[in-house]
């Protein structure tokens, strides 16, 4: 599972981004306003040079139009009126703020491109992390459920147990038991040796198991908890045994062979009447917790 300090970490390094972020698009916005305050300002030398020098030059044209006329009828000339193009200069100041609007339309547009990547970058980031997390989730997700949903056959597995073993037709076997989701699949190893002929006897309780041969013995925990399932047999069985253990690979997880010389195994087993018996034991343990790991 994800560490705790791991989660902080993350946590702290999405809320740096998160702010580098916000900071990143504040100076974006004050970048696109400084454009636009730009645009405004040089958008001055274009009124003046569209509105007020073109109104200087038609009030002009128009004063040195009657004052032609006039002259005209004191000095007598030809009828052709000379058309003069009165010249107007824009002011310096004019130039001076239409420069000074120039320079913040450059300095935003840089402000602009340099802010829009940084931004780009975080939030990249930022949704990197959001992935990263998303998977982790994920995966605790399915190991939780792995770790919640019982061990299970599939009847294609049950049929190739049974069709595995059916040579060792009449053997007996016990399966023995721990817990409630443990007796849940011994009782499906159970149905699938019977599909092979073989008697498959399973305690009705998880602390007690009788062999074929009616012997009773008590099933005691030790530390480390064993997991997963555990075959042990006899030196007389033991090719029922491994064929036992090789239909069962990759069909059960943690799953442990163990010919024990002998006798049934003492390991997990406290024998209550007398020395164990000779047999074949199959025992479904505790499932593996190592998705917790």
């Amino acid at each position: 599972m994800l560490g705790f300090p791991n989660k902080i970490a993350e946590e702290i390094s999405r809320s740096v981004l998160i702010g580098d972020a916000a900071k990143w698009f504040k100076y974006l916005v004050w970048s696109t306003r400084l454009v636009v305050v730009g645009v405004v300002i040089e958008g001055i030398e274009i009124i003046w040079e569209v509105v007020v020098v073109r109104i200087v030059r038609w009030v002009k044209a128009v004063r040195e139009r009657a004052d032609f006329r006039a002259a005209r009828e004191i000095f007598p000339t030809s009828e052709t009126i000379i058309d003069v193009q009165s010249e107007a200069h824009v002011p310096g100041w004019v130039k001076v703020i239409a420069f000074i609007g120039l320079i913040f339309v450059a300095v935003g547009v840089a402000g602009e491109w340099i802010f829009e990547v940084k931004f780009e970058s975080t939030t990249g980031a930022i949704q990197t992390l959001d992935e990263s997390a998303i998977t982790k989730l994920r995966s605790e997700n399915l190991r939780l459920q792995a770790l919640i949903n019982p061990r299970t056959l599939s009847l294609e597995q049950l049929n190739e147990i049974g069709k595995a073993l059916v040579t060792f037709n009449g053997r007996s076997v016990t399966v023995a038991w721990v817990d409630p989701e443990s007796h849940a699949l011994a009782e499906q190893l159970k149905a699938a040796l019977h599909l092979a002929g073989i008697s498959a006897r399973i305690p009705e309780s998880s602390k007690l198991i009788t062999t074929p041969n009616g012997r009773i013995y008590s099933y005691t925990y030790s530390l480390p908890v064993e997991t997963g399932v555990r075959i042990n047999w006899p030196p007389e069985q033991s090719k029922f045994g491994r064929t036992l253990c090789n239909s069962l690979q990759g069909k059960v997880s943690d799953l442990k062979c163990v010919p024990q010389a002998g006798s049934l195994p003492t390991i997990g087993l406290a024998p209550m009447t007398g020395p164990p018996e000779p047999g074949v034991l199959i025992s479904v343990l505790t499932k593996p917790f190592d998705v917790l790991q």
